[in-house]
């Protein structure tokens, strides 16, 4: 039997939630969870600087306590998206009911044994290319993005669409960091006949200290 831990993010007015699988609950999986949800969010036009994201006190998030110097992994990829932290009081896990409660639908959804652990399929090729100006590294990289559902009711779409993104990213002297990245999304058959492609993009930077 495997087990899974669930990673997940509730916007405030609980309307929207997104969540993801992982075999351990670390800072690495904590981090990849936060950059997606993030970029994600930023190519349908929300500004990144403008969200706070509410944790609590985990060492994937806060990072470890005995030896924590600056900031955690975590903190820093919000920072490189302008975002911001917040953590609830020790103790005080009913600030998180929300996100707590939410992860109830989502486990039960994984009776062993599990032959996927999420109802999707993501296939994505792309390639890249590192620039070394003198001043610091030009990283420019090209994505393309399938995504299918595995199942679905009887007679209905699989394809949920295609994403191709682009992304550029340069670091000055190791001390400041300025990006930007698009994306144009074309949405499947699964979605019906309605929905229009899309298109988003946004401006970043970040600074080391």
């Amino acid at each position: 039997m495997e087990y899974y831990t669930i990673i997940s993010a509730v916007s405030s007015k609980k309307l929207d939630k997104w969540y993801a699988y992982a075999h351990t609950n670390d800072t690495t999986n904590a981090d990849i969870f936060g950059s997606y949800l993030l970029a994600q969010l930023g190519r349908y036009g929300l500004d990144t600087r403008e969200i706070m994201s509410q944790t609590d006190n985990g060492s994937e998030y806060i990072g470890n306590v005995k030896e924590k110097k600056g900031k955690s992994a975590f903190e820093k990829v919000l920072e490189a998206f302008g975002s911001h932290h917040r953590r609830i009081p020790p103790g005080a896990k009913t600030w998180q009911s929300d996100v707590e409660s939410f992860h109830i639908a989502p486990s039960e959804e994984l009776e062993p044994p599990v032959p996927t652990v999420a109802n999707l399929n993501v296939i994505n090729g792309n390639v890249g290319y590192t620039l070394d100006t003198g001043f610091g590294p030009l990283d420019i990289r090209a994505d393309f993005f399938m995504y299918a559902r595995n199942k679905v009711a009887a007679g209905a779409e699989t394809a949920m669409g295609d994403e191709i993104a682009l992304m550029a990213k340069y670091t000055y002297k190791e001390t400041i960091t300025f990006g930007a990245t698009g994306g144009y999304w074309i949405p499947g058959k699964y979605f019906g006949e309605d929905l229009e492609p899309m298109l988003g993009g946004y401006l970043w930077t970040a600074m080391s200290f």
